[in-house]
């Protein structure tokens, strides 16, 4: 048997400051056979090295925000396995950490008690504004109601400064308003195919029936359309809006349903998701229960962590508005 070169030798170190204790594998010797040369000052150790594909340049930041979420056990159970991300380790563990605490210790957040409108007190076509006035965040009849006010209560939902400014504008703007002028919240049935629009979730065309008060059928098909019964998720969001368009071009000869249109519907999904569920997973049952049919904040609702901003919604709006009406 011919007697290879010590650079024909493969060395696997037990990670040990006496070199006379590491171990080297020859390659001609029978299998399991370890055979232990003496150190030489000559002799060139190679130490290992890892190396990553640019994939993993994309995967590990992804990934870490996923580990951020579910908590510093996954983060350091892969640390462990992977060189790169444990040499990153030191310094992104303790931000996965706060992360993960102020995820898991987050308390539900403290409103005004809830009571439910009287006959004299003014609602809208909207659940997500009747829930403020019925919590007396906005005023609980309902009636004049400032800017400052509107604005001041659409931070409970933690909307963003530039989602507020644009709906509290908006409404001003259509409802012909100045500044210094107060709103009714009845008053958000004038902005029809503005603001309000048909084939609402749970009202009725203007057309045809009430555009104001909970349709009690269509609140019920829109829990129904829940395709796990726990959830009602974007694409049923978009499966139930394509249902509702389709009735109201067959049943309400005034039905308009264009690109103004089309942007409140889609925006109406994602920021109630957004708000009481999640921007892509949608909105559990129940919580959809407390919203659209007492018009309260689901006991227990804990607000979203950071503001809603337009950065946020863009994307999955323009996600709904393709699919429900495009395809």
């Amino acid at each position: 048997m011919s007697v290879k070169t010590v650079s024909q030798i493969r060395i696997e170190f037990t990670r040990k400051a006496d070199v006379k204790n590491s171990h080297f594998f020859v390659d001609d010797a029978p299998l399991g056979v370890f055979t232990t040369l003496p150190p030489h000052h000559n002799r060139r150790i190679e130490q290992p090295t890892a190396s990553m594909s640019a994939l993993g340049y994309l995967f590990y930041p992804l990934l870490f925000v996923l580990l951020a979420v579910t908590g510093p056990v996954l983060f350091g159970a892969f640390a462990i396995a992977s060189p790169f991300v444990f040499s990153a380790a030191a310094f992104l563990t303790p931000i996965v950490l706060v992360i993960s605490h102020i995820l898991k210790h987050r308390q539900p957040y403290k409103v005004p008690p809830y009571k439910r409108a009287e006959a004299n007190d003014s609602r809208s076509p909207c659940p997500g504004l009747n829930v403020l006035a019925n919590h007396n965040i906005l005023p609980h009849n309902g009636k004049d109601i400032s800017q400052e006010r509107l604005n001041t209560a659409l931070k409970v939902y933690n909307l963003g400064p530039d989602v507020r400014a644009l709906l509290v504008n908006l409404l001003w703007k259509k409802l012909n308003l100045q500044k210094n002028q107060g709103f009714a919240l009845s008053q958000l049935s004038e902005t029809h195919n503005s603001i309000e629009h048909d084939a609402s979730l749970t009202r009725e065309d203007l057309d045809i029936g009430n555009n104001v008060v909970l349709n009690h059928d269509l609140y019920k098909r829109f829990i129904k359309s829940s395709s796990n019964g726990k959830q009602i998720t974007i694409e049923d969001f978009i499966q139930y809006k394509k249902q509702r368009q389709s009735e109201s071009r067959d049943q309400n000869p005034k039905f308009t349903f264009g690109a103004n249109q089309l942007v409140g519907a889609s925006s109406e999904a994602i920021i109630v998701s957004s708000v009481f569920g999640s921007t892509l997973g949608g909105l559990p049952v129940e919580v959809a229960k407390s919203v659209f049919r007492e018009e309260r904040i689901p006991e227990g609702w804990i607000r979203p962590l950071l503001p809603i901003t337009f950065a946020q919604l863009a994307a999955p709006m323009a996600w709904v508005a393709a699919r429900t009406y495009f395809y």
